[in-house]
């Protein structure tokens, strides 16, 4: 990491007199005054050269701290939107798993039923999920039975008391809907997954079961070597109680804690830590997951570009002035860089995650606007256009319907890409043109058509302060989001479990 350094100078030289031989006393005092003030202007002169550079310098620090607090925030903004991307379409696919009305009838006549038939019903089931959703892995662990079915059959009887599967009653006795789980995978333990674990619950609310996938993470964990090598850092994420769970050093998971740089679980903020010697920690909460992001500087060597300017020739003096100066503007141009491209999905030109963040917790802050509506969105069929057409066609599938949506309500508002098939929209419309929001979107998602994708099918829900008008934006982007899912299981159940996309 570069660090700006401050100007520099040379003493300069000056001649010693030479000793009296002729001439009067006076001579000899004279030229000795002269001497002696030719030190106290040279004593002066560095005096004055030391103040100003001490001066300089503090000025420099506080400068380049500010700088480096600003650019460093920025990058974990950059990977935190990298991360929800990663990992929210698993969050979401066990959430929906988990809501199924088939699994969930099979399970309450589980111990009716041939074992051998539940077994290959939930084997065609799940063999979907993968084969659809893309996922590695997929189970379901019956309460009732505690067979582990898998979409290779029931892989074994699930015993609580043995330490591999203590896992399963700390989860049921936990009052979370979900929890992800970090597990070394390969014959050398160098790659890991996650086990994304979700609750099936009974009509009177009793567990059913738990069901949930596995997705490997050697694409989360390349992002993170790329940006450590790229900018001097190290990046974990932990668990709340500081464990490292996700880490490109695979001898360091679940083996290193780093509570004492985690923040309060509470604090959405990013939250910067100087731990001295011109080192840093950017902590944030990841409330989707559960878990901590935490990034750290490696070598900034802070301290020891500040040295080297005392002791600079001041030769260099312009030199130096000249790269502090370029220095000073580059890290601020690549801070504003930053700043403004954190804001941004690239991929769409839609606004990304952090900034719906943004902007909805500025409207938490205000009375809701008696127009306001939000929208949540989930693309459909991604995953299946991916494996049939390949990934442009995909992409294209992406930006076709960011495209829609903005057509269709980029007037009203804001419209952002929350995650890799995830849209949402903060909007404020007339009322009178609110009950042709949904027709409005439906048109246009109709008549789109792309070069490798000819249709396009999205999951959609609305919720509104006039429809809901003692509620405020908060509870409003819930009803929406969960009108969006309510949606996307209408779409399974059109298509049937072997249709499913995500």
């Amino acid at each position: 990491m570069t660090v700006p350094v401050a100007p520099f100078t040379q003493p300069f030289a000056y001649n010693r007199v030479t000793p009296i031989r002729n001439g009067s006393i006076g001579d000899a005092m004279d030229i000795r005054k002269i001497t002696k003030g030719n030190r106290f202007v040279f004593v002066l002169v560095v005096a004055s050269f030391m103040l100003s550079t001490l001066f300089s310098l503090t000025s420099i620090h506080a400068l380049g701290q500010k700088s480096m607090r600003e650019s460093n925030t920025a990058l974990a903004t950059h990977i935190y939107d990298h991360i929800m991307m990663e990992l929210s379409e698993p969050v979401t696919t066990t959430k929906t798993m988990s809501a199924i009305s088939y699994v969930i009838d099979t399970l309450n006549k589980e111990t009716s039923l041939d074992e051998a038939a539940t077994e290959q019903s939930f084997r065609t089931y799940l063999e979907g999920i993968e084969s659809q959703l893309g996922c590695e892995g997929s189970f379901i662990i019956s309460e009732a039975t505690h067979r582990y079915y898998t979409a290779h059959g029931i892989d074994r009887i699930l015993d609580p008391k043995v330490p591999d599967d203590s896992w399963y009653n700390d989860f049921l006795r936990s009052s979370q809907a979900y929890h992800l789980d970090v597990d070394n995978i390969g014959s050398d333990n160098s790659d890991f997954a996650v086990y994304v674990d979700s609750k099936i619950y009974n009509k009177d609310k009793s567990i059913l079961a738990i069901t949930g996938v596995t997705v490997h993470l050697t694409g989360l964990r390349d992002f993170f070597q790329t940006m450590e090598d790229e900018y001097d850092v190290k990046i974990d994420l932990v668990d709340q109680s500081g464990l490292v769970q996700v880490d490109t050093d695979s001898s360091r998971i679940e083996k290193v804690s780093l509570h004492n740089l985690l923040s309060d679980k509470d604090n959405d903020e990013y939250v910067y830590r100087d731990t001295g010697n011109g080192e840093f920690a950017v902590t944030k909460h990841l409330d989707y997951l559960g878990w901590y992001l935490v990034i750290q500087s490696t070598s900034t060597n802070y301290t020891g570009h500040l040295a080297n300017v005392i002791i600079a020739n001041v030769t260099l003096c312009a030199v130096v002035l000249t790269i502090m100066v370029l220095a000073m503007r580059h890290s601020n141009n690549r801070a504003t860089a930053l700043a403004t491209a954190s804001l941004i999905d690239s991929a769409t030109g839609l606004h990304n995650r952090r900034a719906y963040e943004e902007d909805r917790t500025r409207l938490e802050e205000s009375p809701t606007a008696d127009d306001f509506v939000s929208m949540t969105a989930d693309v459909n069929g991604l995953k299946t256009t991916n494996d049939t057409l390949g990934h442009e066609a995909g992409d294209e599938l992406i930006r076709g319907a960011a495209a829609c949506l903005q057509a269709s309500l980029g007037k009203y508002g804001k419209v952002y890409r929350t995650g890799g098939d995830e849209f949402a929209a903060l909007l404020n419309v007339p009322g009178t043109e609110q009950k042709n929001l949904f027709g409005e979107v439906a048109r246009t998602i109709e008549s789109w058509k792309g070069e490798k994708v000819k249709s396009l099918s999205i999951s959609c829900g609305f919720a509104s302060k006039r429809e809901f008008p003692t509620e405020e934006v908060a509870e409003l982007c819930r009803f929406s989001d969960k009108r969006m899912y309510a949606d996307k299981q209408r779409y399974y159940e059109r298509m049937g479990f072997k249709q499913r996309t995500t």
